[in-house]
């Protein structure tokens, strides 16, 4: 979870993205997922015209990715 924290604290966001929300709903995935998660929102809501993530983005990236299979 570190490194899509670092991530979420960079980038702009609404007040409504709750990071232990997404945590709570992400059990089985890597740091590389989370970082992608955060990416996905983030391109989903420069797509809409949006000038930060909101909580609908991060679900949205959420019910998209699939998190990866340990080695």
């Amino acid at each position: 979870m570190c490194v899509s924290y670092s991530n979420m604290i960079q980038l702009p966001k609404e007040e409504d993205v709750d990071v232990m929300i997404i945590a709570r709903c992400t059990p089985w995935f890597s740091g590389a997922d989370l970082a992608k998660l955060v990416d996905v929102a983030a391109l989903r809501a420069k797509r809409y015209g949006a000038k930060a993530m909101s909580m609908h983005d991060l679900e949205f990236a959420r019910d998209t990715i699939k998190p990866g299979i340990a080695k």
